[in-house]
């Protein structure tokens, strides 16, 4: 066995917490046990195997240097490695952490000039990190995704380029600012999430990518109606609307589509929600064959029912959203915990508002053995919304006395 001296341990860890993940999560994207990461970061016998080394190499975009590695074609195959199946996908992944705090490695352009590979190299990142928020959750990836973005404006800024080339560095921060509002709402930053989007908009206007911008008109709808400004949700969706008339997506239109459903909901107009709803789903059934893009990728069966879950919650009819609640966890299966974690805590709800305190608390601790996968403080704050709630209706039942120990333990 090929082995290199030195402390690479110490720079897989400092990578591994300056991107905030621990050493199970790491382990889950590498396709080890957390226990075998704790051994490579400890390196307490100084010395490590070539190959699993340049595997972090790939995985985490560390400079082989970094690692005491010469340049070589010493690698090791998912199938030579110890590897946890269920997330073996992310060994595909181009490039898992974009920007890191010790240094961005990659990306710099030669001789201030910017080439494609360079643009499409970004684009790999930004698809990796909506595949850990798929995961995770937002929380860990928003600053990350903001120094990407910081860097695709300093290319626009300080260096040289064609006008395809400026088309396409304003998609692309398009793309990555649209990316770091998401991850700043998933993580409750409203204020960072709002000027991501605005950033996100102005690029799109200057890519002349009316898709992009449909893009983020959804997601300032979705905040809009958040925030508590169902008006002003409506008119980005119907925005949005209009920007996919052409050629965009049928994923992306039937996500606008259910963007306008909720506003709609939420301003308490029934028969407009089911309308956009009913498109939604229609549309979405005409999409099954394409292959959508990472951040699109949740965009199935299972999140539109559980929006429509969300739009009958706003309109009082909590047997039907209970109901259609449990279709979108069926349907989601294991595939996206965050967004299984943040349905499991809506059904739990809807049992609360319909009366059935037991059941909303064995649902209620479903979601607390989950939580600890995932961070989302979006997800948790509905979670803690949930407990003061049931705790008001009933504190002194047994049930909810019970769920209330148990958020304890796990920090809700």
């Amino acid at each position: 066995m090929r082995r290199a001296a030195g402390r690479p341990g110490q720079v897989i860890a400092l990578t591994r917490q300056a991107h905030g993940l621990t050493q199970r999560q790491l382990g889950e994207l590498a396709g080890y046990t957390q226990s075998t990461i704790s051994r490579l970061e400890d390196g307490a016998d100084n010395a490590y195997d070539i190959r699993v080394l340049r595997h972090f190499a790939t995985l985490l975009r560390i400079p082989p240097r970094l690692l005491g590695l010469a340049d070589g074609p010493d690698t090791v195959g998912p199938h030579e490695l110890e590897r946890d199946v269920k997330r073996r996908e992310f060994l595909e992944l181009p490039a898992v952490l974009a920007g890191t705090r010790l240094e961005s490695w990659d990306l710099d352009p030669v001789q201030d000039r910017i080439s494609a590979a360079q643009v499409r190299m970004v684009r790999d990142q930004v698809a990796a990190l909506h595949t850990l928020d798929f995961q995770f959750g937002g929380d860990r990836l928003h600053e990350t995704a903001g120094l990407l973005l910081a860097r695709v404006q300093r290319w626009l800024n300080d260096c040289t380029y064609g006008p395809a080339m400026e088309r396409q560095l304003y998609a692309v921060m398009a793309e990555v600012a649209a990316a770091a509002g998401w991850f700043a709402y998933d993580a409750g930053l409203q204020a960072e999430a709002r000027r991501y989007y605005n950033e996100g908009l102005r690029a799109a206007v200057l890519a002349e990518d009316r898709a992009l911008q449909a893009r983020v008109c959804q997601h300032m709808a979705q905040q809009a109606r958040f925030l508590g400004r169902p008006r002003e949700a409506l008119g980005l969706a119907k925005r949005a609307l209009r920007l996919t008339e052409g050629r965009a997506r049928k994923r992306l239109i039937a996500l606008v589509a259910v963007r306008e459903a909720l506003a709609w909901a939420k301003l308490g107009d029934t028969s407009a929600s089911r309308r956009a709803l009913d498109r939604a789903r229609e549309t979405l059934d005409e999409a099954k064959r394409d292959r959508p893009p990472a951040w699109l990728a949740y965009m199935n069966v299972a999140e539109v029912a559980g929006m429509a879950a969300v739009a009958e919650i706003d309109l009082g009819n909590f047997p039907r959203a209970a109901e259609l609640t449990r279709e979108a966890l069926d349907a989601y299966g294991n595939d996206y915990p965050r967004n299984t974690l943040f349905y499991t805590v809506q059904l739990a709800e809807c049992y609360q508002r319909m009366g059935d305190l037991d059941e909303a608390c064995r649902v209620g601790h479903d979601a607390l053995v989950r939580l600890p996968e995932v961070t989302s403080t979006r997800s948790r704050t509905k979670l803690r919304a949930f407990r003061d709630t049931i705790t008001r209706a009933a504190p002194r039942e047994r049930a909810v006395r019970e769920f209330v120990d148990h958020c304890a333990v796990v920090g809700i």
